[in-house]
Order: structure tokens, then sequence, then C-alpha cells
């Protein structure tokens, strides 16, 4: 058994004062290219410390592990794609296979959760949908202003 004494918190607070560089360049990894990183033994690589370490000080700053950051940052990409995408050209599944969800029931049922709308829609949709319910709210207030 040890003795208290007045460093005693620094060294049990599970290495709090190395976690904040670490989660920095973890998050610069992802953000700067998601498909680089392929698994959790990956983003402990890139952090320079234990995978055990890094989960609890992302859950600590973000409220989630760094797979689920991942997966959020791969599923925001594919969303742009799809907004910005062409239906003629475009598929979700190319979409979904390209951000690495190889398991497209499980890419729609997370983007749906998300999103609130299939993946599908948002496609069909894209640009012209947002530009499309900006003027139908507009629309609708003149009308009611009348």
């Amino acid at each position: 058994m040890s003795q208290p004494h007045n460093y005693s918190d620094e060294l049990y607070d599970d290495r709090r004062s190395c976690l904040p560089s670490a989660i920095q360049r973890v998050v610069d990894v992802i953000e700067d290219d998601p498909m680089q990183v392929s698994s959790a033994a990956d983003i402990a690589k890139i952090a320079c410390i234990s995978l055990r370490a890094l989960e609890k000080g992302f859950v600590r700053e973000f409220g989630i592990p760094p797979m689920a950051y991942l997966r959020q940052v791969r599923l925001s990409r594919a969303r742009n794609e799809l907004v910005h995408g062409e239906p003629d050209v475009l598929t979700v599944s190319a979409v979904a296979l390209r951000w690495g969800f190889g398991h497209l029931g499980r890419f729609g049922a997370l983007y749906q959760e998300r999103y609130g709308e299939p993946p599908s829609r948002t496609l069909r949709r894209g640009d012209r949908g947002e530009r499309m319910n900006q003027y139908v709210s507009r629309t609708e207030r003149s009308v009611s202003d009348s």
C-alpha cells in the first residue's frame, strides 16, 4: 500500500496530462483521412498510449469511444457525398463501401438513426431538396401572412 501525498491525485488520474494531446493527434488523423484508420489498434498506435487510456479519454472528452467517433466522421462524409451527388451516377452502396461500411443494412440503419431519413432519400433529394425546403417554408410563410 502506498502513503497518500500531495501528488496522489495526479499519479492516479489515468494519465490525464497526456490525454488531450493524444486525443488531438487521433482526431487530427481521423478528420484528415478517416479511411487511414481501420482498427482500435491503429488508433492506439497513433495516440501513443494504451487503448484503454485512449478510450477513457475519448469518453471523457466526447462522450463516445474512439471507434464510435471514427464511425460518426465516416457517416458524416458519406452524407456529404450523398447530398452533393447525382442520383443518376452515384449509388448508396458505392458511397457506403467507399467510407468503410461493408454491411449495407447496418449502414442504412445507422444513417437513418443519425439523420432521420434513409440514405437513398438523401441521394434523391440532395442539394435540390435543401433549396426546395427553404422555398416551401418561405412560400408557406408568405401564404400565412396574407
